[in-house]
């Protein structure tokens, strides 16, 4: 992979890493960047083309690091920046791109920003840079509007005489308001700074929620539990804006200063229309994620027309397809394939897996056979790590390990993100990590996966130093056909990328 065109990433491998749990390097129970260092051999022979970081910022972790309190810096628990410097550096050497996580919809609520907004109070000039709005009813002690958040309760969290802010998420994630130039100014210089040392793309955390319509007096939503757009023509008082990809051109002409310009995907959950590709026109981020694949159900057609219609969307948007079976949000891909069709997954977790019970052995097979399909389609596959793709879920995670927001917020009923096992388990997983490889990490081993060394072998079963899958349409079924066949002699070195096959064993395996 070089880096010296701008359309690198169309058919880029992106492997996501979670920081603090990937590998501990100095021993004290929480991954860091210095553990992804000493990893990128592994990774190459992996054969990603690039890493996405989830966040790695100085952070209180009320949401497991996408709450950030300084986006210029690195966690003093994960390194400093003067590492991300030589992960930058030993990563381009070995062919591999650094994309990081930008979180411009929230801020901690120990941002210097906020705290002074809190400090000045909620009419001051600080507090323009977030959403303060007085509360309904006679004393104020009615939320402003019906707005929920996307964890549980509502949006608005009191604070003081009358007033509230807003958080769409955690109340430790005031959202910031979009209408103030200085919100807008800032992250400029945030992602200016972050490009001039070196890194390849961005990663746009909740891309579509940015823009609120936020004009007196505030609308309520006709649906309040529906954490998705309500319509269709960008009217929503809160997801998908139209006034969103203002924001968006401003970055790409930005990123497309530089040599080779930027690349950059938003996360937008939004549902399925053609309005989610409009985030990955040219001149706005280039990519979006396509969330499609990952809701789809376990059938052939479903499949089919999923694939055919994201295709043909983004060709249409001049773009490539970013293929997403998982992500550190939602249920591994084994656990939801291997439930009947119709089950609730998020029941299924709060059961420890047993309501109802699943064939591991199934699922496992059913997660290698979408992973095989992902792998073989034109555009840009995200891999969450494999043990996420062929094992359910970890269920000797105890109570007083999960740290996911919505556990609380819920009265111990709702799991949240904590299903991926990414947001979670911390000091347990990383201190794994010394010696067993991320992509094989806390995978149980019952299911006797554990042997497998490369990604290779975890999707297909088979030998890693001496095959390469091949993927080609089944002209009747519409399901890819794998087949094998020396390393030696093959025809482009995109393939063995697109298909994650390392060339031979990691010495440290």
């Amino acid at each position: 992979m070089t880096f010296t065109n701008n359309d690198w990433w169309r058919d880029a491998v992106i492997y996501q890493i979670y920081p603090r749990s990937f590998s501990d390097a100095n021993g004290d129970g929480n991954g860091d960047l210095q553990g992804v260092i000493d990893r990128l051999d592994y990774l190459q022979a992996l054969g990603v083309d690039a890493l996405w970081l989830s966040p790695f910022y100085p952070s209180p972790l009320a949401d497991g690091g996408y709450d950030v309190a300084d986006y210029c810096d690195v966690d003093p628990r994960l390194g400093t920046l003067d590492q991300f410097d030589e992960l930058v550096a030993k990563a381009h050497e070995r062919g591999i791109g650094i994309i990081v996580d930008i979180v411009p919809n929230h801020t901690s609520d120990q941002h210097r920003w906020f705290q002074e907004a809190l400090a000045q109070g909620p009419e001051s000039e600080a507090a323009q840079r977030y959403v303060f709005r007085q509360g309904k009813g006679e004393h104020g002690e009615l939320p402003p509007t019906n707005w929920l958040s996307n964890f549980g309760g509502s949006a608005w969290e009191s604070c003081g005489d009358g007033w509230y802010y807003l958080h769409l998420f955690a109340k430790e994630q005031p959202d910031l308001n979009w209408d103030n130039p200085e919100v807008r100014h800032e992250f400029l210089r945030v992602l200016t700074f972050w490009c001039d040392r070196g890194v390849d793309g961005f990663r746009i955390d909740v891309s579509h929620g940015l823009a609120k319509d936020l004009r007196e007096p505030l609308r309520d939503r006709i649906d309040p539990t529906l954490m998705s757009p309500q319509a269709t023509d960008g009217s929503d008082p809160l997801w998908d804006r139209d006034a969103v990809h203002d924001i968006y051109r401003e970055w790409r002409d930005l990123f497309n200063q530089y040599t080779p310009a930027k690349y950059a995907v938003g996360e937008s959950w939004s549902p399925f229309t053609t309005r989610i590709f409009q985030y990955a026109k040219p001149d706005e981020l280039g990519a979006v994620f396509d969330f499609s694949m990952s809701k789809a159900a376990w059938n052939r057609e479903e499949y089919r027309t999923t694939i055919e219609r994201t295709h043909r969307y983004a060709l249409a948007a001049e773009t490539a397809p970013t293929w997403v079976l998982g992500n550190h949000d939602v249920p591994r891909i084994a656990s939801r394939l291997g439930l009947p069709s119709g089950a609730n997954i998020e029941q299924w977790v709060t059961s420890n897996g047993t309501n109802p019970p699943i064939d591991p052995a199934l699922a496992a097979r059913r997660a290698r056979a979408a992973a095989l399909v992902m792998l073989g389609l034109p555009g840009t596959p995200l891999c969450i790590r494999v043990k996420s793709l062929v094992c359910p879920e970890d269920f000797d995670l105890t109570e007083d390990e999960i740290q996911d927001p919505n556990w609380e917020r819920s009265g111990h009923i709702s799991r949240g993100a904590t299903v991926a096992a990414y947001r979670c388990r911390g000091s347990q997983t990383a201190r794994r990590s010394a010696s067993m490889p991320p992509v094989l990490r806390g995978c149980p081993s019952r299911h006797g996966l554990r042997s497998m060394p490369l990604i290779v072998r975890l999707v297909t079963g088979l030998p890693s130093c001496t095959c390469i899958v091949l993927l080609s349409h089944c002209a009747n079924s519409g399901w890819p056909t794998a087949r094998t066949s020396s390393s030696r002699g093959l025809p482009t070195k995109s393939v063995r990328r697109r298909c994650l096959v390392g060339a031979c064993r990691p010495a440290w395996l």
